[in-house]
């Protein structure tokens, strides 16, 4: 998938307190940085799982700790943080290699 000038996007934050988080955006950025609007999966969740939970306005990377009355304790990337986030709020994470989105390689089992 090439992308275009303008196309919309998910650029990665970089600084320090943006670490883990993707929001929307278009093409503007170097490679490495973006991926395309993530397609909507739903499958079952797993403890284990690489996700992304929106949370703050941004996608942010975790993983699933374990789940507890229909919520999901998730560990946020990078740091000692957790969270718990309904199913709606979560979605595969994955990320984009010559411009082709994966989630295998993330994904535990």
């Amino acid at each position: 998938m090439a992308f275009q000038v303008g196309d919309r996007v998910e650029v990665r934050g970089t600084c320090e307190d943006l670490k883990g988080s993707w929001y929307g955006g278009e093409r503007e950025v170097p490679w490495g940085l973006i991926r395309p609007i993530p397609q909507v999966v739903i499958v079952e969740l797993k403890i284990g799982d690489i996700v992304d939970a929106w949370h703050e306005r941004r996608w942010w990377t975790g993983r699933i700790d374990h789940e507890v009355d229909n919520l999901y304790m998730v560990k946020m990337e990078g740091t000692h943080q957790y969270q718990f986030f309904e199913r709606n709020k979560l979605q595969f994470h994955q990320e984009c290699t010559h411009g082709n989105p994966t989630r295998s390689a993330f994904v535990k089992g």
